[in-house]
């Protein structure tokens, strides 16, 4: 047979063999609402395409790109999946520790102001401001080299060192309280 463009003829007949397709793609997703969507997705991408596309054959092309867009719509659906399962795995975690030291969090979380004092106290005037810099006012590190006449690698230097002030500093506090801090490091000169 010979290539050529797909006519108006071939995508009706495409249209009228709806079902034929959607049981197609229904073999891969096993669900029928997401079988359907994704006829629609091809049909469309053909139309959109028609004038591009060569082809000898039109079904069997189509029935290609449906098979290819099912197993695309597949691995989608198991990375998701995998990511979240990860996330539940990783909450349900930090929710167990929480619910385990919630009385010792509780006097933990009433230190962190005394904490940060000691951070701010133990970090030299350029490191702090760099990081507040950073982290407080959000400022980019082109920024920030500007406002300090420093390089950028000057920058991530002076946040690492206060970084890992506050590491020591949370170090007996958990896996919560050291979570906040990072997280929540915008605190640091409002106590």
């Amino acid at each position: 047979m010979e290539k050529h463009i797909i006519t108006h003829e071939e995508l009706t007949s495409l249209t009228l063999e709806r079902t034929r397709y959607i049981r197609l793609a229904q073999i891969y997703v096993r669900d029928e609402n997401d079988a359907e969507d994704i006829y629609h997705d091809c049909i469309l991408l053909l139309i959109s395409n028609k004038d591009r596309t060569y082809v000898s054959d039109v079904k069997s092309y189509f029935s290609v790109i449906i098979k290819n867009r099912c197993l695309r719509y597949l691995k989608q659906k198991q990375r998701s999946e995998s990511v979240d399962s990860d996330t539940d795995r990783f909450r349900q975690y930090f929710l167990t520790r929480l619910q385990e030291n919630a009385e010792e969090s509780a006097v933990r979380v009433a230190d962190m102001p005394e904490l940060f004092r000691k951070c701010e106290k133990r970090l030299p005037k350029l490191t702090l401001e760099v990081f507040e810099a950073k982290r407080l006012e959000k400022m980019s590190y082109k920024e920030i080299g500007k406002v300090y006449g420093i390089s950028e690698s000057r920058i991530n230097f002076e946040i690492k060192r206060a970084l890992k002030v506050f590491r020591e500093e949370f170090k007996d506090y958990g896996l919560f309280l050291w979570a906040a801090v990072i997280f929540f490091s915008h605190a640091i000169c409002r106590f």
